[in-house]
C-alpha cells in the first residue's frame, strides 16, 4: 500500500513540475487571468488609470500658466492682455493688469479643479476596480488550493513540507 501511495505522490510530483515549467514561460499576470471576473472590471480599471495619469500634465500646465500671469510684470500682462484679444477697436487694451490676471488666474483655477475631481474619480475607479478583481482571484485561489489539499492522500500529510502549519501559511 506504501508503494501506491508513493507513486501517486511521484506522479503529483511530476505533474507539478510541469506546472511549474509551463507557468514559468507564461508569467503570473496569463495564469491569474482566468479567475479575474468579470473581466469588464479590467477594463474600467485600465481607462480610469489611463485619464486619471493623463490628467497630471494637464494640472500642471495649468498651474505653471497661473505662476507666469502671477509672476509677470503690469507691462507683461498688458501686452498678454492684447495678445489674447483683449482690445477695443483703437488697438487699446480693454483690461488693466488685474483684471486680466483676475481673469486668467480664474480660468486655468478652474482647469485644475476640473482636471483634478476627474483624476479623483478616475483614481476611485481604478482602485476600487483593481481591489475588486484582486479579491476575486484570491477567493477563487484559495478554493482550488483547499478542494486540492482535501482529495490528497491521507499519506501526504505525513511530510514535512505538507504539515498543518505549512499549510495553513499557504492558504493565507
Amino acid at each position: 500500500m506504501r508503494e501506491l501511495i508513493d507513486k501517486k505522490d511521484e506522479v503529483a510530483l511530476t505533474e507539478a513540475g510541469k506546472v511549474k515549467e509551463e507557468s514559468a514561460k507564461t508569467g503570473a499576470f496569463m495564469r491569474l487571468w482566468p479567475y479575474n471576473q468579470p473581466k469588464i472590471l479590467f477594463l474600467f480599471g485600465l481607462i480610469a488609470a489611463a485619464v486619471s495619469g493623463a490628467l497630471q500634465p494637464v494640472i500642471g500646465i495649468a498651474f505653471s500658466y497661473i505662476l507666469t500671469v502671477l509672476s509677470a510684470t503690469d507691462e507683461a500682462n498688458a501686452f498678454y492682455a492684447i495678445e489674447d484679444g483683449y482690445v477695443d477697436a483703437y488697438g487699446k487694451a480693454t483690461l488693466n493688469s488685474n483684471e486680466y490676471i483676475k481673469l486668467i488666474v480664474n480660468r486655468w483655477s478652474l482647469i485644475m479643479f476640473i482636471g483634478g475631481f476627474v483624476a479623483f474619480l478616475g483614481s476611485i475607479v481604478q482602485k476600487s476596480s483593481f481591489s475588486s478583481l484582486g479579491e476575486s482571484a484570491t477567493e477563487k485561489i484559495r478554493i482550488l488550493l483547499y478542494e486540492s489539499i482535501l482529495r490528497k492522500n491521507i499519506g501526504w500529510f505525513d511530510h514535512k513540507e505538507n504539515g498543518s502549519s505549512v499549510l495553513t501559511s499557504c492558504m493565507a
